[in-house]
Formats: structure tokens, sequence, C-alpha cells
């Protein structure tokens, strides 16, 4: 028996195959690929696991956008301290300190982050002397650190009510203790998702089921729930007619039979 011809390569010996979009094996992105382009930083961040916690415990900022929201941040801050008054000089390190690895960072996650420590630092930290900046930036390339939530809040000795009021979100407030930070996440989750059922017109929890206790105080809870959750109505009263009741109207009030002798016992 002959066999059927093949398909593919097999067929068409001098057909050229397509080239390759993705090289075979890992690759570190290192090199640029022709036809194919490199997951974005904030990409690589999320499928790399272990690499959002920083040794303090806290999460690690490493998205350039949330860096240059924590540079902005702190201006707001610097308004709602000192006013137009700038910060004053025994304050200023920390701040500037701040500012100064978050550049750092960016930069190490993009090298075309262009830096703006120098005027920045001019605008707003007018008191810090020269010699105080390159003394932070020596100790910060002898040192680098990690720029995580609470490692911002302990520089800045950022408060509770200050990073409510310029919605600092990523730094911690050093007055408050992790058991009082997540007490107060619940409560804020537990009000948005309030306000989304009110927006949507759906009743509070317990409301429905109050008023069908209202309607039918005697039914049990489980009877109420399987109403709601398949749009039943309770009964009238006087509609509803037991096996004993019928058997007794039928029979002269004699005691109801098995079921299988019902059938029976009236003929």
């Amino acid at each position: 028996m002959s066999l059927a011809p093949g398909w593919g390569d097999a067929a068409q010996p001098d057909r050229e195959k397509a080239p390759r979009r993705q090289p075979e094996g890992l690759s570190n992105f290192s090199s640029a690929v022709p036809g194919y382009s490199a997951p974005r930083p904030s990409d690589q961040e999320r499928e790399t696991p272990g690499s959002v916690v920083g040794k303090d415990g806290s999460k690690i900022i490493s998205n350039i956008g949330h860096l240059t929201k924590v540079i902005g941040d702190t201006v707001k801050l610097l308004k709602l301290r000192y006013g137009r008054d700038g910060a004053p000089a025994e304050h200023s390190s920390d701040i500037y300190r701040v500012v100064a690895a978050a550049e750092d960072a960016a930069a190490a996650r993009n090298p075309k982050f262009e830096r703006d420590l120098h005027n920045w630092s001019q605008r707003h930290l007018r008191r810090l002397s020269e010699a105080e900046r390159i003394m932070v930036r020596s100790d910060l390339r002898a040192y680098p650190v990690e720029v995580t939530h609470r490692w911002v809040g302990e520089q800045l000795g950022l408060l509770d009510a200050e990073r409510d009021l310029i919605d600092f979100r990523y730094a911690e407030a050093v007055d408050m203790t992790d058991v009082a930070r997540a007490e107060k996440k619940r409560a804020r989750d537990r009000d948005r998702k309030a306000e989304v059922r009110r927006a949507k017109g759906t009743p509070r929890r317990g409301e429905k089921l109050a008023k069908a206790k209202l309607l039918d105080p005697e039914a049990p809870a489980k009877t109420l729930y399987d109403r709601q959750q398949h749009g039943r109505k309770p009964r009238k009263p006087g509609k509803s007619v037991s096996a004993h009741s019928e058997f007794s109207s039928v029979c002269g009030g004699q005691k109801p039979p098995q079921k299988s002798e019902f059938s029976s016992v009236c003929l």
C-alpha cells in the first residue's frame, strides 16, 4: 500500500519558513530583537514574584509614575506644612534625601529619565546648603536605599491627617500602627461599597430581610432568604391546607394513615 503524499515541508522542500518573531529560549531583553518588543517595566513588576515587598515589610515604589507622584506629593506636603516660607534647614536634608532617592530609582528603571533635583531643591529647599546636598547624594551612592512606602513616610515624618489632606498614597503615616492602618482600609472599603450600592439603588444590607420579617413574622430566616433569592411572595393566610386537615374532612376525623395506605382507607 502506498502512503499518501505528505503535507508541509516534506511536500514542498523549496518552501521558505517565515522568520521567528521571538527568539528561542529565555531572553533578558537586554538587546533589541526585530519585530519583538520587550514588556514595559510595569508589566515585568507584575510578573516577577517577590519584588513588591521590601525588607521593611512595606511595598517598594518602583513604577516611574509612582515615583514622580511621590515627588509631587512632597511639594504638596511642603506647602501644607510651611506655606510660602519653605522648609527649615533642619528638615530640608530628609526631604532632599527622599526626592534624590526617588529620582535615582526612576533613573535606574529608565536611563532616559530626566533628573531635576538641582532645580527642584533651588525652588523648594532654599535653606539647604550645597555641602549638605553633596553629603546626602554621597550617602545615597555609598548606601543605596529601597524606596518603600514606610521609608518615605519615616523620612518625611508624615502624619495620617496630612496624608489624607494631600492624598499621599505612596507613603505610610508614622503615627499609625499596622492594625490601625488595616482597620482604616477596611472601613474605607466598606464606605466605598456602600456608596456604590446607593448609586445603583440597592437597599442596605438587611433591609429586605427586615421588611420580609414584618410581612411574615413566623417564617424562619431560611424561608425569607429563599423568597428573596427566587422572588417568591408569602402565601396569604388561610390558603395552606395540611394533609391531616384534608384527611379529617374526608374520613371523619380519624388519624391519618401511612402514605401507602391513604388510598385504600377511605374506599
